[in-house]
């Protein structure tokens, strides 16, 4: 399955979008647009992803490719299934992945590409943000290995350690 065109849900309560694949799911969205490949501005919108459905054992036939965002408004995100060979996300510019709540997963080797913006690593980069405006989230699992092109790091912080960072850069 290719989507080159961005999926927005923009009216509703909750649903469940669900792409099955016999081999890959590769998400490029519109060349034209700077949208998130699929977005829900009104509703919980679940997203399950399932790619390499066709194969008839266990082992990866399948994969996913993310090259723009997804914002799920409190649905859940799901890429793959046991059959997946994982998921790789890259693209230009930061990628963002924001659940606003929902669990997200990761089935298969999960693989951040060297996302380059304007000629320089330095913004670029994956965000994972699951979290709500109250402070609670969504989980993030990973059910595979965890591989980057050029390095990743972890950040937790909550919204007071902001104002401690700021001190920070100030001085």
């Amino acid at each position: 399955i290719n989507v080159d065109a961005d999926i927005v849900k923009s009216a509703g309560g909750a649903t469940t979008l669900t792409l099955q694949a016999g081999r890959d799911i590769n998400l490029n969205g519109s060349a034209n647009s700077q949208e998130a490949v699929i977005k829900s501005t009104a509703g919980a919108l679940n997203v399950v992803l399932e790619d390499g459905l066709a194969s008839p054992d266990t082992t990866g036939y399948g994969a996913i490719t993310l090259l723009k965002d997804i914002f799920t408004n409190g649905g859940s995100l799901t890429f793959g299934t046991e059959k997946s060979a994982g998921t790789y996300i890259g693209g230009t510019g930061t990628r963002t992945i924001s659940t606003n709540g929902g669990a997200l997963t990761f089935n298969g080797d999960t693989a951040f590409g060297n996302v380059e913006k304007a000629g320089s690593y330095d913004n670029a980069g994956l965000v994972i943000d699951t979290s709500k405006s109250d402070g609670t989230g969504g989980s993030v699992t990973f059910n595979g290995k965890l591989d980057s092109g050029n390095m990743y790091e972890y950040h937790a912080y909550t919204q007071a350690d902001e104002a401690a960072w700021a001190a920070i850069k100030e001085n």
